[in-house]
């Protein structure tokens, strides 16, 4: 790495080789720096907690990138850049990052900070009075790329946010529950009220008031479900109580002729009866001749 025009460069070096993949030289590139400090602003802007975002080589040697736009670079006297800003003039300006690094060369020594990504991912110290957790990962490439990427977050930040997340659930979760109860009472109600006025009609048709029943159920009837199981069984029990009432009106009227014409016949007969004793009757004496017998009634005029 290596400070030009007040910019913070570095330079990626590969081989070359050929078809037959024998050695054929380096390849340099030089890529300038100071996208990553734009870059990892935005990525903070993302995050829902307050968050520091540190690139440094993995040698823990020079700062290639942070999230809060520190000036990366060292200058004379003149105020020209003459180098890349070494992680520990970086961490004497910066007391969380200094309190973070000191916190993990306690747990490294002098070894690689990447060795804790195998170890533990977060972690947890203490600045200021306030705790601060911290997690390290590894950027590496083909290039030759070593990089170390440090975030660090506040912890009170991060149990705020779990306990607004939480207490948020809760309340969607109550609410839902809430509706929930508040549909399954108003639908069981409902069903009640339908299923009561079925139960209703039942008893008006156990005193075949068939009337009252229609009256109740006919197709334009209010009390109409609009739950449709529940209207098809309407529907259905409306069309069993027609049927029903329509055989009963026919039973009354058959049983009512049975009984007219059997009183008719009934009447015939004693008129008929009453008129055979009025009238005189015939007999045949021994000599065929007929003779006229008085009846009853006639006699009795004579002798008064």
């Amino acid at each position: 790495m290596y400070a030009w025009g007040d910019t913070l460069w570095t330079t990626f070096s590969s081989g070359l080789f050929d078809s037959s993949n024998n050695y054929l030289g380096v390849t340099s590139t030089d890529v300038e720096l100071s996208f990553l400090n734009s870059f990892l602003s935005q990525i903070i802007q993302m995050l829902p907690y307050k968050t520091y975002l540190y690139i440094f080589e993995s040698s823990k040697k020079n700062i290639v990138g942070t999230s809060i736009g520190t000036d990366l670079l060292i200058y004379d006297a003149n105020g020209v850049a003459t180098g890349p800003k070494s992680l520990d003039i970086l961490a004497n300006e910066d007391s969380i990052l200094n309190a973070s690094l000191v916190y993990l060369n306690s747990l490294v020594g002098k070894g690689n900070y990447t060795q804790l990504v195998s170890s533990s991912n977060v972690l947890l110290f203490q600045s200021n009075n306030l705790q601060y957790l911290c997690s390290v990962s590894e950027i590496n490439s083909k290039y030759g790329i070593k990089w170390t990427l440090l975030q660090i977050m506040s912890k009170n930040d991060v149990e705020a946010g779990i306990v607004q997340r939480n207490t948020l659930i809760f309340i969607v979760i109550g609410v839902v529950m809430v509706l929930c109860y508040l549909l399954a009472f108003i639908f069981s109600t409902w069903i009640s009220r339908i299923l009561n006025g079925i139960t209703s009609d039942i008893r008006e048709l156990a005193s075949l008031n068939f009337g009252a029943v229609l009256r109740e159920n006919g197709i334009h009837m209010k009390r109409r479900s609009w739950i449709r199981e529940i209207c098809d069984i309407q529907h259905s029990f409306q069309k069993m109580v027609l049927t029903f009432a329509e055989q009963v009106e026919i039973k009354k009227k058959s049983n009512f002729k049975g009984n007219l014409s059997t009183t008719t016949a009934g009447q015939g007969n004693s008129v008929g009866g009453s008129l055979n004793m009025l009238a005189p009757s015939k007999s045949m004496d021994g000599l065929g001749k007929s003779t006229t017998i008085p009846n009853m009634s006639s006699i009795a005029e004579n002798s008064v």
